[in-house]
């Protein structure tokens, strides 16, 4: 009775202690459970990264079997528990799959990141800051400057103003000379009668060639127009005042161009013809205007070149230089056009032979 007594007594021992040995296998199986769940949790998170090696699983040690006492019998052995299977490894252990990232996702994400350890937003603890990109505006430059600015474009609208009311009064000035002009040229343009002609009321025309010419010089006057020193020289000589005219083509002869030509060529004529009308001094008369006719024009090139030569060989031949006359009226002639070869022709025929 005490041996069955004794036997059953460690087989209630047995029986604890198996019992002890399951709640513990069950309580590392909850645990791995929960580290499992914990792990697929933050898997979703986790960057790529190799998942770590599970821990195998340890079988629980056995308990000291209680000494056997003399004359006992041999307790049927009890079956162990049997162990746990180990939780099955990824194959390879491959680094664990990463979800792709979805905006909404991403959201979640950024609002756990906001949110602080009392679950209120972050974001709005502190109010932004406005910030001001490209530095300051053109207007805020400009305004502390602007009273120099302003001085600038009033002085320059002064001067644009004077420039354009110079060029303005010289246009002006221009348009009213041409108008002048016009007026003078009418009345140098209208013509002579012919003597013992009678006028025409409805042509306007002159009854001499000096009228005309001192039309022309009144208006010159009234018109306040100058066109050059041969123009007003060429009429005072035309209205019989040769000193007038002598002292106007003394101004213009060392004139450039076509002008100084004229002017020496009327300087000639208007010479030529006050010695003409002086005996006492036309021997002298006649040799200064042929001086003058020679200095008319040096350029063979030059225009009215052909002039100048029948002026002299004119002048030669009145001075009864016949030989020197006619030479220099021969040449004249490969200078001439038509209307000064007929003048040179005529020249030619009435010199002795």
């Amino acid at each position: 009775m005490a041996d069955k007594t004794d036997h059953e007594d460690t087989a209630e021992q047995d029986d604890k202690a198996d019992t002890g040995a399951d709640a513990e296998a069950k309580a590392e199986s909850e645990d791995q459970a929960a580290a499992q769940q914990a792990d697929a949790d933050d898997d979703d998170d986790a960057e790529d990264k190799p998942a770590p090696k599970k821990v195998e699983d340890k079988p629980a040690p056995k308990k000291a079997e209680p000494a056997k006492k003399a004359g006992d019998k041999p307790a049927a052995k009890k079956a162990e528990p049997a162990k746990k299977a180990e939780p099955a490894k990824k194959a390879d252990d491959k680094p664990a799959f990463k979800k792709p990232s979805t905006p909404k996702a991403d959201k979640v994400k950024l609002d756990n990141k906001l949110k602080g350890d009392d679950g209120k937003n972050v974001a709005h603890a502190a109010e932004p800051k406005a910030v001001h990109i490209g530095g300051e505006s053109f207007v805020d430059r400009v305004l502390p400057h602007l009273k120099k600015i302003m001085v600038a474009a009033v002085v320059i609208a002064v001067i644009l103003t004077g420039v354009f009311a110079m060029k303005w009064w010289r246009h002006r000035k221009q348009e009213r000379a041409t108008e002048g002009i016009a007026v003078v040229l009418e009345v140098a343009g209208r013509p002579v009668l012919a003597p013992n002609a009678k006028p025409d009321p409805s042509i306007q025309a002159f009854a001499s060639v000096k009228d005309r010419a001192a039309a022309v010089l009144a208006a010159l006057d009234s018109e306040g127009v100058d066109m050059g020193h041969a123009f007003r020289a060429g009429h005072l000589a035309d209205a019989g005042q040769l000193d007038a005219a002598i002292a106007a083509y003394q101004e213009g002869r060392t004139a450039d161009g076509l002008e100084g030509v004229l002017c020496r060529e009327g300087l000639g004529i208007a010479q030529e013809t006050k010695a003409l009308a002086d005996a006492a001094n036309r021997q002298k008369g006649l040799e200064e205007a042929l001086e003058t006719f020679k200095t008319m024009q040096p350029d063979d090139q030059g225009p009215r070149y052909g002039y100048a030569l029948y002026h002299q060989g004119r002048l030669n031949i009145t001075l009864t230089k016949f030989s020197e006359g006619r030479a220099l009226l021969e040449k004249a002639k490969l200078f001439a056009g038509n209307d000064l070869t007929q003048l040179i022709n005529r020249r030619l025929e009435g010199l002795p032979q």
